[in-house]
């Protein structure tokens, strides 16, 4: 957790300090997750919840360490994931007022997009932020994260002793890829970089 606290101290581009903040916190709440003595569905859902997040924050670190450009577009694309939230918005509320305030949000959106010079497509998927060796990772990881996030039939029907071990397989994976990724970031020279 120091190495983290230091690396934080010592970032100057505002999206490397937010994703290393995040970092953080996720890994701070994984450990109270492994000081957990009775391991319900729950908690283990929740731990590969902060694991998958985990190292989708370390493929996002990485990538706006890459550049300036990328770093900048990460901190814009805010902008389309707040569009993508739009039109789901507009079907789930009804009411006339959510949809008048919807409607008045897009231009202001549009304009955005135009401003900051966004490409006009879909936010960056996490997937193609990752660098090929964090890609392949990922590809792995995701799926088997995804299946004890979500509410499937293993997760419904899993004994306590099935539970418990994905728990703990969870941390451990978690653990390993945040001690790989502490050790590359600190051969990063991050001080030198400043806000663009």
């Amino acid at each position: 957790m120091e190495r983290i606290v230091r690396m934080l101290k010592s970032a100057q581009v505002v999206p490397v300090r937010k994703t290393l903040s995040l970092l953080l916190d996720h890994f701070t709440r994984l450990v109270h997750q492994a000081e957990l003595e009775d391991v319900t569905v729950i908690d283990a859902s929740l731990t590969a919840c902060l694991a998958r997040n985990t190292i989708e924050l370390e493929i996002w670190l990485f990538y706006v360490l890459t550049s300036a450009a990328k770093a900048t577009r990460l901190k814009h694309d805010f902008v389309l994931d707040f569009r993508g939230l739009q039109k789901p918005l507009a079907a789930l509320f009804a009411k006339q007022t959510i949809q008048e305030a919807l409607a008045e949000l897009r231009p202001i959106t549009d304009n955005a997009i135009t401003v900051l010079k966004l490409p006009d497509v879909r936010y960056l998927p996490v997937r193609d932020a990752a660098e090929p060796g964090l890609r392949g990772i990922y590809d792995i990881l995701n799926p088997i994260m995804s299946k004890l996030v979500h509410p499937t039939s293993l997760s419904i029907f899993a004994d306590a002793k099935t539970v418990e071990a994905w728990h703990t397989m969870v941390l451990g994976v978690s653990f390993i890829l945040l001690k790989l990724t502490l050790d590359e970031l600190e051969q990063l020279p991050m001080a030198s970089v400043t806000d663009n």
